[in-house]
């Protein structure tokens, strides 16, 4: 999600059903990885997502994701140098 986050960048989430087009979230992959991820659109329950990292193609992005697969949604994040 670079350049938006970077690798050791720590981020607060909360969990809600609020969730709208762009919101960034943490969601847990296939193989139980977090990720984080932009949603792209809503539709029948389901959803997909996009990255902010547009050098880089990820195959998250051409998946559908259910509401049950998110972890949170980011309200904060901050980095330690």
């Amino acid at each position: 999600m670079l350049p938006t986050f970077s690798n050791n960048d720590y981020v607060i989430t909360r969990h809600t059903s609020r969730l709208k087009k762009d919101d960034v979230v943490v969601i847990n992959t296939e193989n139980n990885i977090p990720i984080i991820k932009r949603i792209e659109f809503f539709f029948n329950g389901e959803f997909k997502v996009s990255s902010d990292n547009k050098a880089y193609e990820s195959e998250i992005c051409n998946k559908k994701f259910n509401c049950d697969d998110i972890l949170g949604k980011v309200i904060f994040n901050f980095r330690f140098k």
